[in-house]
């Protein structure tokens, strides 16, 4: 049989350099694909992150100001007042540890294995008052605080030493 002269298929240098191109783009692709999955990852937890910030801030900040204490199971008082001195410092208080579940809802705040009761992250806050905003002292020599500066570290997971590390600072006003 008889062939006719002329491009009956691919050579095999075009074959070789077509596998080429699409090898470099699928390389390209999968080193996207990692990059998407941090940022992913990156924005999950921000998200919860948020909400447990709106958790723990809410509950501060339905209480009185005076006695802002138990916030979502937390004990802790935003204070009302500071004596009045020009060496003292006014102390920050730290309330006891929260610990929140994958989905950021509040677990506990006791002091009790996070590891058995299911905790993936766990908050420490500490209120500071706000010399700053201080009222003008009364005759008794103390001071009303007006705002108080709230830092929440939040660290996940509760177990790993040292855990990853996020600080939202905020802030609560007596009016």
């Amino acid at each position: 049989m008889w062939r006719a002269r002329g491009r009956a298929g691919f050579s095999l240098i075009e074959i070789a350099l077509a596998l080429g191109v699409i090898a470099f783009a699928l390389v390209a692709i999968v080193g996207l694909m990692s990059v998407s999955m941090k940022t992913g990852r990156g924005a999950t937890e921000d998200t919860l992150l948020s909400s447990m910030t709106g958790q723990v801030m809410s509950g501060l900040r339905s209480q009185h100001f005076v006695d802002a204490s138990h916030p979502a199971g937390t004990q802790g008082v935003l204070p009302d007042t500071a004596a009045v001195s020009s060496s003292a410092a006014i102390t920050a208080t730290i309330l006891p540890t929260m610990y929140f579940d994958n989905s950021g809802a509040l677990l506990s705040s006791s002091s009790g294995a996070p590891a058995a009761s299911g905790a993936l992250y766990q908050c420490v806050a500490t209120i500071q008052p706000d010399a700053a905003t201080m009222g003008p002292p009364s005759a008794n020599g103390v001071q009303a605080i007006n705002l108080v500066r709230v830092s929440l570290t939040f660290g996940w997971p509760p177990t790993a030493n040292p855990p990853n590390e996020r600080i939202v600072n905020s802030s609560i006003a007596r009016y």
